[in-house]
């Protein structure tokens, strides 16, 4: 098996890899929500309805339609810019993350070579010295 496919194997199996993707998604639907104007509000309000009288029915009825909503422009770009910086460093921490495994996937792969390297000096060893003993 080669170094590469072994890397490969342990970023796949590496159970904090399967994580970053929901951490992703959760910054996503955050950069998305604090992009979201604060939605428009319409009132709309009766008075003097169903009264009596000369004011019976609704020949004397009155409404109010008012329609409002924040001016938040500044609020909304720092809020966005906000969950953005928290995107970015999501993912410089899982670069961090994926060269840490990387790295200690190496270095174990590399002693177990060298480890299998002794071995086989070992058993070369043994395999002379009863030659000479025979």
């Amino acid at each position: 098996m080669r170094l590469s496919e072994v890397v490969e194997r342990a970023l796949k199996g590496h159970p904090q890899i399967a994580i970053w993707s929901y951490r992703q998604q959760g910054i996503q639907a955050e950069i998305e929500a604090a992009g979201s104007r604060q939605p428009a509000q319409l009132e709309l309000s009766v008075e003097d309805a169903f009264g009596t009288d000369q004011y019976e029915g609704t020949d004397a009825m009155q409404t109010t339609l008012s329609a409002r909503w924040l001016l938040e422009g500044d609020q909304i770009s720092a809020r966005t810019e906000h969950a953005a910086a928290q995107q970015r460093l999501l993912t410089a921490k899982q670069r961090v993350q994926l060269a840490d495994i990387t790295a200690h996937t190496s270095t174990l792969f590399i002693s177990l070579l060298a480890d299998q390297e002794r071995l086989q000096l070992a058993q070369e060893a043994l395999a002379d010295e009863k030659e000479i003993l025979a």
